[in-house]
């Protein structure tokens, strides 16, 4: 069995489309199709249906599928113990973290890692936690730190760091008596598909308000983006306190503070976690965040 037909056939399935993959591989679509052509030649049987635009698994295909995804991350375990055993624990990592745990929370680890491990090299994407989760469960990254708690079964989570809410306003705005006084104000709200986005919908149920009785001004994309607007006077948030401790902000007060009701966690596939770089970063997170009790 030649492990680079079933891995470009794994990634036909994943995205359906020959010429992506042929871009993805630094191949031409018509290798691609013969990679596939010989892997169906070889197994005696039809891995795609091709009569639609984009192609798609037969039924033989889908159970193939699942057991070639077993044999590459099989292979990718053996080329990593071997390495472990020669005490060379290297090769590439992508990590993937929602705004905040990648700034407040990813450097610990990834700092922690590359002291006792220096040849591996990390590669980290962010964005909001519905985006890094649907990275992870595609296999498009190794493991993920996210403020939100995957749904897919696949995937594992664990509570890395408590979290609360506080509502923040420049240093000029008064401090709120009751959280209902929120009303009162210009609101700045984190995008769609944000974890923190969704903490502040559940917090503000559990006050019986709604997040359309809020004078939203502005949807965020970011949370620099967010704090440089409370920071001019634009409105009043609320953040992560992760997102503004240790930072200095002269121009931002905390003007309410809610109860702590939050987790961020880390993510990872079920089928990847005995890989040993991903287990490794398992351990050193559980290390820096969970055994050492950091958190706030």
């Amino acid at each position: 069995m030649n492990l680079k037909r079933l891995e470009t056939f794994v990634h036909v399935a994943k995205r359906r489309c020959f010429s992506e993959v042929a871009d993805m591989m630094n191949m031409t679509q018509s290798g691609v199709s013969r990679q596939i052509k010989t892997l169906e030649e070889e197994l005696g049987i039809q891995l795609f249906d091709r009569s639609t635009t984009y192609v798609e698994l037969t039924s033989a295909g889908r159970l193939i599928y699942k057991k070639a995804e077993e044999l590459l991350t099989q292979w990718d375990q053996l080329i990593q113990e071997c390495k472990e055993l020669k005490n060379e624990l290297s090769g590439s990592m992508k990590i993937g973290a929602s705004t905040i745990p990648a700034a407040s929370l990813l450097p610990r680890i990834i700092k922690s890692m590359h002291d006792k491990y220096p040849r591996i090299e990390f590669s980290i994407t962010t964005g909001d936690s519905s985006e890094i989760l649907n990275k992870l469960q595609n296999q498009q990254i190794d493991a993920a730190i996210v403020g939100r708690k995957p749904e897919h079964p696949r995937l594992e989570a664990h509570c890395i760091a408590e979290d609360r809410l506080i509502l923040i306003g420049n240093s000029s705005h008064p401090c709120l008596s009751s959280f209902e006084e929120i009303k009162k104000y210009p609101f700045l709200i984190r995008e769609k598909g944000s974890g923190t986005r969704e903490a502040i919908e559940q917090s503000l149920r559990k006050y019986s308000m709604e997040l359309d009785e809020l004078r939203c001004v502005a949807e965020v994309g970011s949370t620099e983006t967010l704090l440089a607007l409370v920071e001019a006077g634009v409105g009043i948030s609320l953040i992560s306190n992760w997102a503004v401790h240790g930072a200095v902000r002269e121009k931002i007060k905390i003007i309410h503070e809610l109860p702590t009701d939050r987790c961020f966690y880390l993510a990872f596939d079920s089928l990847r976690k005995s890989l040993p770089l991903v287990q490794t970063f398992i351990q050193e997170t559980i290390k820096n965040f969970v055994e050492n009790k950091n958190v706030m």
